[in-house]
């Protein structure tokens, strides 16, 4: 036992093996323990990578970071002991994106821009822009955040991991990466919704090549081919539980998924010559009524959620990006359900 009095246990339960898979933990501890003088450790492995945000509510309450390694349906004890924390082998260095703020992340491979604003503007993999405009957040086609009041910048000195957070009295837009994935998270958070809202977090994909393959989740896994010369898109639809895929106004598949499975099938690849990306769908509003994805010919890569009810609980929609160049099939089966399957992370004591 840790002088802190607490271990977590991590517990991979869906199968899946995990190469340094990013998980957090919220965690309270005694006045004056400060969690930048600890490090983290399990018997099975050596000190693991990990970096704490303070969080701001009264009492010693902070947010744990780490990234581990398991096997399928393996349990990891983790015990925070005094020490230096480890570095990730591949830290991010920060740099400031511009006077007004912002951040630029660069690692050996991947390079990020988010503006001040917590917008993705740009990401580059092994030298290739997958972006060609910066991703959008709307509600209703017009932009959904504005006349931002507060602002936080966070990044940490190990280089495990960045984000950017902005908020105003309506609405939390939050966008955040990894040192040890090429994932991009992107979290928008309404405070209220009305019914007949459409809110859509759209990415403009650096698409170059003639056809685009896109493949979807649900319905076990289906495919289908964009032809770009023909300027129209894919459209795929979950109504709760019916859904189909549309290829330019056919439709080409048409299902019922199970809700419970849900879960592990809201997500898509987009494959285009040289690279590609993985979405997956990690939040959706609980007063969703129509989810949507569609791929358009110029690229353009819209979520989209269509609410069917009033609601003044405060709800997330999310997505996470996973950014490829070179795609093994190994990635197009596993990786989307690795970022929706996540393990889980207990604190007990």
């Amino acid at each position: 036992m840790s002088a802190l009095g607490g271990k977590i246990r991590v517990t991979e339960k869906h199968g899946i093996r995990r190469f340094l898979y990013p998980l957090s933990a919220d965690i309270g501890f005694p006045d004056g323990v400060d969690l930048r003088e600890y490090k983290l450790v399990a018997k099975s492995l050596p000190s693991v990578p990990f970096y704490v945000d303070k969080i701001d509510i009264p009492g010693n309450y902070w947010s744990l970071h780490f990234a581990v390694s398991l096997a399928p349906n393996e349990v990891l004890d983790l015990e925070l002991v005094p020490g230096e924390p480890d570095r990730v082998s591949d830290p991010i260095a920060f740099a400031p994106l511009s006077e007004a703020g912002g951040i630029k992340t660069t690692q050996q491979r991947l390079s990020v821009e988010i503006d001040e604003n917590a917008i993705l503007r740009s990401v580059i993999y092994d030298g290739v822009q997958h972006l060609r405009a910066p991703l959008r957040v709307s509600r209703n086609n017009a932009p959904a955040f504005t006349d931002v009041r507060t602002r936080m910048t966070s990044g940490d000195e190990l280089g495990a991991g960045a984000s950017i957070i902005t908020e105003n009295l309506a609405e939390i837009l939050s966008t955040g990466v990894s040192a040890c994935k090429s994932w991009v998270s992107v979290g928008y958070a309404p405070r209220t919704t009305r019914a007949g809202e459409q809110i859509a977090i759209q990415l403009p994909f650096a698409a170059t090549t003639d056809n685009l393959l896109c493949d979807f989740g649900t319905g076990g896994g289906i495919y289908t081919k964009l032809d770009r010369s023909a300027a129209g898109s894919v459209v795929w639809d979950y109504g709760f539980p019916n859904w189909s895929l549309r290829n330019n106004g056919r439709i080409d598949y048409a299902g019922k998924a199970v809700p419970d499975e849900f879960t592990s099938q809201a997500w898509f690849h987009v494959v285009d010559a040289g690279k590609s990306i993985a979405v997956a769908i990690t939040s959706i509003p609980h007063n969703t009524e129509l989810l949507t994805a569609k791929i358009d010919a110029d690229g353009l890569i819209t979520v989209e959620c269509t609410i069917h009810e009033d609601s003044d609980k405060h709800s997330k929609f999310a997505v996470c990006y996973h950014f490829l160049n070179d795609v093994p099939a190994i990635a197009a089966a596993t990786c989307p359900q690795s970022i929706l399957l996540t393990p889980s992370v207990e604190v007990v004591d």
